[in-house]
Parts: structure tokens; C-alpha cells; sequence
């Protein structure tokens, strides 16, 4: 128990360190940056010493720091500079959060369930032409760019209803056109975008195929199908460990995409939000929205790695 304990501690520790680690490179990372919001108020040098000292700027490094850090302990991540000058950024984040959570949360779960779909299928005796034909489909259409995919999906609607609409032939649709107007067709196609390109189903279904095909080989595994024991029982609890890896690995894959396609589906999200923020060096902005994002996936590492210890003897007894 003592070893368990000693190695939850260990894992939980570095966590709080990567935190530390991560918060602290960004912050550096926002001063080495040439210009800043400033430049885009004034360029005299009175306002600007007055602008530094009101924004904190000219405070060193480590005292920005363990400012940032005493702020972020009661919850505030500062004021927008420039995006929405004056507003609290906890304010601002929150409507962006959900309206990416909306599209990231249907997108993993498309990704995982469409591949496990398709191992399945695989694996079903009979069918070849079919399943040689789904599964080269399904690798086809996940090499191709995250923005090249969503462009294609929108001409894909767009044209030929706009040729219709120019007939007569059918009214303006509620959706059309998009990616302008907020509509579950819109939100439908960038979690299939997310979920699809930039190889993600391709390595997914690679990397949980490749896991199925050594856990069903496993001595155990055959002797308790030899034995006619329960499948299932044996085969849930190992392979959560593995796919739980892949999910924590592509996670972030997913969190950078998301910039991506919600800048080409015109989606309102963290993703947008950080790149407006950084290109108009809003600096509070992008460094909450970037530790936000990194402590999500250190976390979802931490999951992994405590979720291993639970269902794995191996590692609790080591």
C-alpha cells in the first residue's frame, strides 16, 4: 500500500511541476515575442511607460510571474488588453469553452467508436470486398488536411443547392449557406472534420487495431476462449489501458486541430479565440487560453497514468 501511495504521490507531483514548468515558459515566451498591444495604442514614449506600468509590463520576469500565479489562485486570469478591452478573461473564456467542448467531446467519440466499428468489422469473417473497400475509404479520407477536408465538405453542400436555388427548383435553405450561420448541420460537419482528417482516424484505427490483435493473441485470452470463459471480462479491462493511451495521445492532436476547423467553420471557440488574441498580442488572452489547454492535457495524462495503476497488478505491486 505504502508503494501505491509513494507512486499516485510521484505522478500527481509531476503534474504539478509540468504545471509550473508550462506556466512559467509561456509567460517568458509572451515577453520574448517582438511587439506587443501596446504598439497597436500608442507609439509615444510617455503613454507607453504609463500603458507598461498599468499593464504590469515593467515588472521583471519572476515578479510577473509569482503575480500571475497569486491571480490565477483566486481564479483571475486578468483583463482582456485589446480583444475585448477591460473584460475579465474568465468572462470571456467561458461561452468559448462550451462552444468548443461541443465540438471536441462528439468528435473523440466518433473517432474512438468509428475505428472500434471498424476493427469489428475486420474482424467479422466474410464480407472481403466490403471491408477491404470501407477500411482503404476510411484511410483515404483521413490523409487529407484538416482545411482542405472542411472546405470540401462545405462546397460539398453549398454548390449544388446553390444551383438549385438559382433554378427555382427548391427555396433558401435554414442552413445555407454556410459556414455563416450558427445550425447543427454547421457544428455536424466540423465534428466529422475534426474527428476524420489530418490522419486521425487513419492512426487511431492503426493504433487500437494493432492493441486488439496482440490482446486476442495473448495466451490467457486464448485459453479463455478454450476454456469457454467470458470474453468480454478479460478483453474490457485490458484494453482500457491502451486505448486510453491513444485517447490521451490524440487528445492534443484534436486540441490543436480545433483551431484549424473552427477558423474555417467560423465556430466562435477557444480555438478562434486564441487566434484573434494573438494576433492582436493579447497577452492575458493567450495565456490563459494556452494553460487552460496544456493543464487539460497534463491532466488527461495524470487520468491515464492513475488509470493504470487501478487496473493494471503489474504496476501497483512495482
Amino acid at each position: 500500500m505504502r508503494g501505491l501511495l509513494f507512486t499516485i504521490a510521484r505522478k500527481v507531483a509531476f503534474f504539478l511541476a509540468v504545471l509550473i514548468g508550462v506556466s512559467f515558459a509561456i509567460i517568458a515566451l509572451s515577453r520574448a515575442v517582438p511587439g506587443d498591444a501596446i504598439d497597436q495604442i500608442t507609439d509615444t514614449p510617455e503613454q507607453r511607460a504609463q500603458l507598461e506600468a498599468m499593464l504590469g509590463l515593467d515588472r521583471s520576469l519572476v515578479s510577473q510571474y509569482l503575480h500571475w500565479w497569486g491571480n490565477v489562485f483566486r481564479l483571475d486570469f486578468g483583463e482582456s488588453w485589446v480583444l475585448r478591452q477591460g473584460e475579465r478573461v474568465s468572462v470571456l473564456i467561458g461561452p468559448a469553452i462550451w462552444k468548443t467542448t461541443k465540438l471536441i467531446v462528439p468528435a473523440l467519440a466518433l473517432t474512438f467508436g468509428g475505428a472500434f466499428l471498424l476493427i469489428a468489422l475486420f474482424r467479422f469473417d466474410g464480407l472481403p470486398w466490403i471491408k477491404k473497400v470501407i477500411g482503404s475509404s476510411a484511410h483515404l479520407l483521413s490523409v487529407i488536411p484538416l482545411f482542405l477536408l472542411g472546405y470540401l465538405l462545405i462546397m460539398a453542400f453549398n454548390v449544388p443547392v446553390y444551383a438549385l436555388m438559382e433554378r427555382g427548383v427548391i427555396g433558401r435553405p435554414a442552413w445555407f449557406a454556410l459556414p455563416a450561420e450558427e445550425t447543427l448541420l454547421k457544428y455536424a460537419l466540423a465534428v466529422v472534420t475534426l474527428a476524420v482528417g489530418n490522419g486521425t482516424l487513419s492512426d487511431v484505427l492503426l493504433h487500437l487495431e494493432s492493441e486488439v490483435t496482440q490482446l486476442v493473441r495473448q495466451e490467457f485470452m486464448v485459453s479463455t476462449r478454450a476454456r469457454g470463459g467470458s470474453f468480454w471480462r478479460h478483453f474490457v479491462p485490458n484494453i482500457l489501458v491502451p486505448t486510453m493511451t491513444v485517447f490521451v495521445n490524440k487528445a492534443g492532436f484534436f486540441l490543436g486541430g480545433v483551431v484549424v476547423v473552427e477558423y474555417v467553420f467560423n465556430i466562435n471557440g477557444i480555438g478562434m479565440m486564441i487566434w484573434s488574441a494573438a494576433n492582436l498580442r493579447d497577452v492575458p488572452l493567450v495565456i490563459a487560453i494556452t494553460f487552460l489547454v496544456a493543464a487539460l492535457v497534463a491532466f488527461l495524462h495524470l487520468s491515464g497514468d492513475l488509470l493504470q495503476v487501478a487496473v493494471d497488478p503489474r504496476v501497483r505491486e512495482s
